[in-house]
């Protein structure tokens, strides 16, 4: 790998532009979130053409930060309220069979 711009340190990821790939150092691959931490980076230079440290590369990493963390979100809430199918809800199946016109839906008159 490459070193980093400005220090002696290897880097974690790489975008290669002549060839359009991401190349991931190995040892990143040990742990999901260093693996995401640098496949979000290097994906934030394949979209901002931009080098490290620049506003536009910044601006696509905190986009696409916003869209994961908004998907992260949207799904838990969608969990809270319906935390599992109504046919599985304890208040529906140990409901009166009365109340439901057909197993799992609530007849209400």
């Amino acid at each position: 790998m490459r070193k980093e711009l400005g220090f002696f340190k290897e880097v974690n990821g790489l975008w290669v532009s002549e060839t359009k790939s991401i190349i991931i150092k190995r040892d990143t691959l040990k742990s999901i979130e260093e693996y995401a931490e640098v496949l979000l980076h290097e994906i934030a230079h394949v979209i901002s053409g931009a080098h490290d440290v620049s506003r536009e590369f910044e601006l696509i990493l905190s986009k696409l930060l916003e869209i994961i963390v908004k998907q992260k979100l949207e799904k838990e809430l969608v969990r809270a309220i319906h935390p599992r199918p109504p046919h599985q809800h304890p208040l529906i199946t140990n409901a009166p069979s009365k109340l439901f016109a057909s197993p799992g839906t609530l007849d209400i008159p």
